[in-house]
């Protein structure tokens, strides 16, 4: 089953640009900002070398070198996301002081800083992000333990895939920040996992013609979903027709007019989760999947 981000390898591409932000958070780093703060590369290069032992850090015997080396060289994945959790802990308290910030003639705020770092391990397609103070992995979250493997396992049979490459394509251009294009997947993922239930269940409909809503009616009709869910969730069918379509329409499906239109990302993620969870609900009463 392939994975929509990556958690043992951190592309060297990534790693210079975490320097750049390094860089524009700490640009003077010899300052002195009182009298009993050490400034924050040997700070942090301080900390790592008690924490392993060692009297340096083996890349190089000058402090700047050694710590950007470390970054930059060391293999050992969860070592470099100690170094960077470090880093942007720091940002994220001491760096929040406005003379601290002001002194130090840092480039970039902390929020955005922090923002940068997680857009930058999106892009790259790893599967961390910094939140509430720690570098956690995106598989132990919520919706991605609960909706997106669950779909991925679902999508990995070979009579998705389809739908499997659609899905997997709407994660890419999330990823890279392509928020229509992640929009219009996400549609198309779920129509192609409808029309493969019709199909598998010999239901008649027209491929070429038939819209989303033309398609979930289907399964209202055919009773894939039964009668006692349909009267307990009467709202149902008005999500699964218009939510992942009405995203879709009205962000990136038609002609944006006079003004461009602007897809968030955090519409997408909805949109991906959404998506995500329909795909798990028809397929297990399809029986295509059965929850574990």
């Amino acid at each position: 089953m392939p994975e929509v981000f990556a958690y043992h390898f951190l592309p060297p591409g990534l790693r210079r640009q975490i320097i750049s932000i390094t860089n524009d958070c700490f640009p003077n780093e010899s300052i002195y900002v009182t009298y009993e703060k050490i400034y924050p590369v040997k700070l942090f290069r301080n900390i790592l070398i008690r924490e392993y032992g060692k009297p340096d850090l083996g890349y190089s015997h000058e402090v700047n070198k050694d710590f950007t080396k470390f970054i930059l060289g060391e293999g050992d994945v969860e070592r470099v996301l100690n170094a960077i959790e470090l880093i942007f802990k720091y940002v994220n308290t001491e760096s929040r002081e406005e003379n601290l910030y002001i002194q130090t003639h840092a480039n970039i705020r902390p929020d955005a800083a922090i923002e940068e770092l997680n857009t930058r391990f999106k892009e790259h397609g790893v599967g961390y992000q910094f939140v509430s103070n720690e570098i956690i992995r995106m598989d132990l979250t919520y919706a991605h333990a609960e909706i997106t493997l669950p779909t991925l396992s679902i999508l990995a049979d070979p009579v998705f895939a389809g739908a499997n490459d659609e899905y997997l394509t709407a994660h890419e251009h999330y990823r890279h920040g392509r928020h229509k294009e992640c929009l219009n997947e996400c549609l198309k993922a779920f129509e192609s996992t409808i029309k493969i239930i019709l199909i598998q269940k010999q239901w008649p409909f027209d491929p070429n013609r038939d819209t989303l809503n033309k398609l979930v009616g289907i399964c209202f009709e055919q009773n894939l979903i039964p009668d006692y869910l349909q009267t307990q969730f009467s709202s149902l069918r008005s999500v699964l027709e218009s939510g992942v379509n009405t995203i879709r329409n009205r962000n990136g499906g038609h002609g944006q007019g006079s003004q461009p239109q602007s897809v968030s990302g955090e519409m997408a993620r909805y949109a991906l989760n959404l998506t995500g969870s329909n795909i798990i609900f028809l397929t297990e009463l399809s029986g295509k999947h059965q929850s574990g």
